[in-house]
Order: C-alpha cells, then structure tokens, then sequence
C-alpha cells in the first residue's frame, strides 16, 4: 500500500497560530505524500525510491535514495521526521495541510544550535515545465531565520498536486553560512512496483 489511502489514527492537531486557518480534524488530514513506488531522478544526481506512508505513523513519508541504506522519514514529505525538532515540525506542517493557496505555519524550533524561526507558505498554483513533463503543482515558501539574525535561507518548493512529489527545489541563503541544499528539477519520474 501507498502513501495515498486513508489517514485514520492521526493524532490530534496542535496549537494553531491565531488568525491561520484551522486544520481539519484527523480524520480529515489528506494522504498528502507521494505513492509508494515512485522513482524521481533529480539534477543534483539524486534518485529518490518513494517507499509510501510509514505503517505506524500516518503523517510521515519514507524513501530511500540511489546509492544509500539509509530510508528517510519525512513529515507530510516536506521535513524530517526524526531529531529533536520534529515535534516541533509536526504541529507547524499539520497548519499546512491540504495544501491550498494562502495557508501558512509560523513556528519557533529549539535546537542545540539556537532558536530558528520557520514560516511556510502556500503562495498559489500554477504549472511549470521540468525536464521530467509539465506539472499543477503548489507553490510553497519556506523561510528558515536564526534567533541572532546571523542567517536567513529561503526555499520555493514546487509540490506536483497528482502526487504531492516536489518537482523543482529552489534554495538560497539570504545571510550567512550554511550546507543548505542545491536547487534541483525532476529531470525523470516513473511509477515502479512498490
């Protein structure tokens, strides 16, 4: 089974920032990850293998990629779900989901490195062109600042609405240092067996 099948078992939704739209309850919470056997080739030379919903949590997608051992999990596809920042991750994405053009999250993480200040954004939707086809996707912003001010990254996610995969990453750091990821496109996708 995939990542597109019921999200029942959820657990409830977190604190909403006041004046963001409420998020649906549990049981509304859409299957918002890519399906399960999925194979994405990148520009940066990454071929991600969509593995589907992890059986025992709804709200995280695993994959692994070419030439790893290592299988990621990742909330609603979009942030590790692993480290001490993820409940922290969690709450905020939950705000997110379905995706829709003006929905937001504004959250603080706490880490060993500082308190950063998180904001994604739905700008809209539209279609782009990648070498891999045309796709409707979401247009999501995602802004990553330091408590000190010292660093500031920006990221445009481009989210294929038929299955939630991005399909065209763009990265920067605005201000300061940092092994922030490379923009990349989809430069190939096919659906394998699971």
């Amino acid at each position: 089974a995939g990542c597109q099948e019921s999200a029942s078992g959820l657990r409830p939704p977190g604190v909403v920032q006041a004046g963001a739209p409420q998020p649906p309850a549990p049981a509304m919470l859409p299957a918002n990850w890519p399906p399960a056997g999925l194979v994405m080739r990148t520009s940066a030379g990454r071929e991600f293998h969509f593995l589907g919903r992890d059986p025992n949590d709804a709200e995280v997608c695993v994959w692994s990629t070419t030439g790893s051992t290592t299988i990621s999990r990742q909330l609603y596809g979009l942030w590790s779900a692993t480290g001490t920042a993820a409940p922290f991750h969690r709450e905020g994405l939950r705000t997110l989901v379905p995706l829709a053009a003006g929905r937001s999250a504004t959250y603080t993480v706490a880490t060993t490195n500082g308190f950063w200040r998180l904001t994604w954004r739905v700008i809209g939707d539209q279609r782009i062109a990648v070498p891999a086809g045309e796709f409707d996707v979401w247009v999501l912003e995602f802004l990553e600042d330091s408590s000190t001010g010292g660093f500031r990254g920006e990221r445009m996610f481009y989210i294929d609405k038929a299955t939630h995969a991005p399909v065209r990453v763009d990265s920067r750091v605005v201000r300061g240092n940092s092994a922030y990821g490379p923009s990349w496109h989809a430069i190939s996708m096919r659906q394998a067996s699971p």
